[in-house]
């Protein structure tokens, strides 16, 4: 395509985010977030601390897999502006991750020997994260075109009816594979009922469809997805580790500490998410100065929100947790203002990565996930060994900080060749 096309495509395209974009965005990924830790708190409250350990393996398990049913690509997908590849390519290879997830889920529960029980509720929650990772796909469509309020909207009403349903059967049934089971055919109906009517009517049409592409897609991405693969697992590998060599009540007082650590990811959801179709457009058109600004500003943001984050934890966090949970969590204090440090550095890393991939540096993206992934394989089975829970934290905040540190030397090494030319 000649540049001055591609250029005049850019043009029109030209957005602000509106308040229902911001509104909307904001009730979809808290809606999101509440519900993963409601439902680990939820079935240690109403099931035991046994149930709550399975279920938040299950969950971390299921989270991890769906890595691959998205394969990295939303935000690549929303800062196409170019459209290199159709909608309809992206849909076919959101198809296809999507059954290599579950086929990998059934690997999983193999490898590592899963009872019966155990194995069912894994691919009953891995299942309903497929769900979640195609509906992905069609939100990701609307948000490229300008529609995150309807994307938004699409992922705060189906998450708050399957976790609904999912509490209404565990508390009458009290049966963990039930409420699994109600909440993968909420799921599939919300889907259906919802997000795909509302992309149909408002981004109609599929584009070209190339089986090359549709493949090309798969080597395009193939660093962000194995990056958010990888990123699964580093922040699982705590509870990996506790897993091998702790308990299962261990296991559910690590889950729910880990909690409001997600409140800071969220705040980086909030802030991050709109700006996607700007900082794209920046980029694109060598704006570099404001997208450069635009990243510090949201670092400066993430920093302010985790050191309240850490304040308030400290204060306040253990009472409210062992409320919720029933929990003895008393002698955790520590260990709980280490993972919202943690959980800063998270975000941050969650942040960056996307600016990589706007940038179109994924196999930048790529070495420093494997790097610390590597960290990741003895660090917390080291820590964890030595003294359980609290030093799971820990481990959790040394390989956070090693993560997000990888992903800002390239940003910086640009920003640095910017600034440089400029004088």
């Amino acid at each position: 395509m000649p540049a001055d096309v591609s250029r005049k495509r850019v043009k029109k395209t030209e957005h602000h985010v509106t308040r229902q974009d911001v509104i909307w965005n904001m009730a979809g990924s808290t809606a999101s977030a509440i519900a993963s830790a409601i439902m680990v708190l939820g079935v240690t409250r109403i099931a035991g601390a046994e149930n709550g350990g399975v279920f938040s393996i299950a969950f971390s398990t299921a989270q991890m897999l769906m890595m691959l049913g998205n394969y990295g690509i939303r935000t690549y997908q929303v800062s196409d502006a170019q459209q290199r590849f159709s909608f309809g390519e992206y849909f076919w290879n959101r198809v296809l991750t999507c059954i290599l997830m579950m086929v990998s889920g059934i690997l999983w529960c193999s490898l590592f020997q899963y009872d019966l029980e155990k194995s069912l509720i894994v691919l009953l929650v891995c299942a309903c994260r497929m769900v979640e990772a195609f509906a992905d796909v069609l939100e990701g469509r609307m948000h490229q075109q300008y529609h995150l309020a309807i994307a938004g909207k699409s992922l705060a009403l189906r998450t708050a009816c399957y976790s609904g349903t999912f509490f209404l059967t565990l508390i009458v049934t009290g049966s963990l594979f039930s409420a699994c089971s109600v909440m993968l055919g909420t799921t599939v109906f919300c889907v259906l009922a919802y997000t795909v009517s509302h992309q149909r009517r408002t981004c109609p049409g599929q584009g070209e469809v190339r089986v090359r592409n549709v493949l090309l897609l798969l080597q395009t991405c193939f660093p962000l997805f194995l990056s958010m693969f990888l990123l699964m697992y580093i922040v699982n590998s705590p509870k990996y580790a506790i897993d091998a060599l702790g308990t299962e009540q261990e296991q559910a007082c690590y889950a729910i500490l880990y909690l409001p650590a997600q409140v800071i990811a969220l705040f980086s959801t909030y802030i991050f998410k709109p700006m996607i179709n700007g900082l794209t457009e920046n980029w694109q058109w060598k704006r570099f100065q404001r997208f450069f600004d635009a990243i510090v500003r949201v670092s400066i943001g993430l920093l302010a929100i985790t050191l309240l984050g850490m304040l308030g934890a400290y204060l306040l966090g253990i009472p409210i947790l062992s409320l919720l949970s029933a929990l003895e969590l008393s002698s955790y204090k520590g260990a709980l203002v280490l993972i919202m440090l943690g959980g800063g550095f998270s975000a941050l890393t969650s942040m960056l990565t996307q600016v990589l991939t706007i940038m179109r540096r994924q196999n930048a993206i790529m070495i420093g996930y494997v790097v610390t992934a590597g960290a990741a394989l003895v660090v917390p089975y080291m820590l964890v060994r030595q003294n359980g829970v609290l030093y799971a934290s820990a481990s959790y905040v040394i390989l956070m900080l090693l993560l997000s540190m990888t992903q800002l030397i390239p940003i910086a090494i640009a920003a640095r060749a910017f600034y440089s030319a400029e004088k």
